[in-house]
């Protein structure tokens, strides 16, 4: 297996809610899902073969659908650029 990792700067605030309803109790997160780096990469990805970028449907299967890719959560990281995680992190690891 083979892990990349990416930084990510928010421009602006942002608030990130644990369900997409927008009515109720709303608990926020303080990561960023893999899901929304799957989805920004999806949108960038996905199309037509013949634009410029995009992916072939074979390698856009391989990417989204074969699960031979894994789309992890964005984390804050240390100056050092280490990665943080919620407390207590027994709760996170398997």
């Amino acid at each position: 297996m083979k892990t990349i990792y990416f930084n990510c700067t928010l421009l602006s605030d942002v608030v990130l809610n644990s369900k997409l309803a927008t009515e109720g109790n709303m608990t926020t997160l303080d990561y960023i899902p893999g899901s929304n780096f799957l989805g920004i990469a999806a949108r960038h990805l996905y199309g037509r073969p013949s634009e410029s970028g995009k992916l072939t449907q074979e390698e856009a299967f391989q990417v989204f659908h074969s699960g031979e890719v894994i789309f992890g959560d964005g984390r804050i990281a240390t100056s050092l650029n280490e990665i943080t995680y919620a407390v207590p992190f027994s709760f996170f690891s398997r």
